[in-house]
């Protein structure tokens, strides 16, 4: 039943009379007793101190001034009208957008599949990407321009502003072109400070990557001197294929080219530590139904 004690909706009520020329008619689609729609047009005309429709024996019709109102309260009802569709479409995930940051190459390698299967079952459901390194995405979540953020572990300086939503850990391993001169270099284990003295490929300064890789290096007593600073991780597997240098990335990363034996992976005496990748939201905004049927179906997956 509408609730007419408030002005929003005692002008629903003025633009059901209007658009049925009936209080009865009126009364019906508002699912209210007539008394109660007499009522509210009382109200209305007090308080804007004027007569907004003329009695007549079938019906009522609008005077001068009710004409006049009718011209601001029609288009103002019609998109309320579409709000409260949306918002039904919204939460029955008929329409609405997902917001995701994170590296294109992390997007691509751990959430491509599911951004497809959810896809495939709520078309309506747009996606859009922003790419950037772990505490630009940070910012963007705290900024509320993304729903989701794929995020090197632990971060830095986000306090309480940031919740992971999932999380799991990925295995650095050195890489090198199978057909280069460092091949040779993969016929037993070696030492990473033997590896770290090589020609290192590297993602640009102030990455989550290249800082693990700077304090490795630090750790083995090596200063990193890198041959190659590039953008992408693309890249840096496009370089090391051609023997440009050798380079660190997580094995799930390059699980394409090492079985196809593009590329190798360089053991070493002792394994690089893991690193650990999450799926992050804001802890001050809740998941939009959307984004939050998105994680659903990646868990269940």
């Amino acid at each position: 039943m509408l609730n007419i004690s408030t002005p929003l909706e005692l002008y629903r009520v003025f633009y059901e009379i209007a658009q049925t020329g009936s209080l009865s008619k009126a009364a019906e689609r508002l699912f209210i007793t007539q008394p109660s729609v007499s009522y509210a047009v009382k109200q209305l005309e007090e308080q804007l101190n004027t007569m907004l429709f003329l009695r007549k024996s079938k019906g009522v019709e609008l005077t001068p001034e009710g004409r006049a109102l009718l011209e601001y309260v029609q288009p103002a009802m019609l998109l309320l009208g579409e709000g409260e569709r949306m918002i039904t479409q919204v939460k029955s995930l008929e329409a609405g957008e997902i917001r995701i940051g994170g590296s294109e190459i992390f997007i691509k390698q751990y959430l491509l599949s599911t951004v497809e299967a959810f896809h495939r079952k709520h078309p309506g459901i747009k996606f859009s990407f922003i790419h950037g390194k772990t505490q630009e995405i940070v910012r963007a979540l705290e900024d509320g321009r993304i729903d989701l953020g794929m995020v090197h572990l632990p971060l830095a300086n986000a306090g309480t502003t940031i919740s992971i939503l999932e999380d799991w850990l990925a295995e650095p391993i050195f890489i090198c072109g199978s057909q280069t001169k460092y091949a040779a270099l993969c016929e037993c284990p070696s030492p990473s400070s033997k590896h770290f003295k090589e020609p290192l490929i590297v993602l640009s300064s102030g990455s989550s990557t290249r800082r693990f890789i700077e304090q490795e290096a630090m750790r083995c007593g090596v200063q990193l001197m890198p041959e190659m600073v590039v953008g992408s991780v693309d890249l840096i597997k496009e370089l090391v294929r051609m023997g440009i240098g050798i380079a660190v990335i997580h094995r799930d990363l390059v699980e394409h080219e090492l079985n196809k034996g593009v590329l190798l992976e360089m053991p070493l005496v002792q394994p690089l530590p893991q690193r650990s990748i999450g799926i992050a939201t804001s802890s001050k905004r809740s998941l939009s139904a959307a984004a939050a049927a998105f994680m659903q179906m990646r868990s269940s997956g």
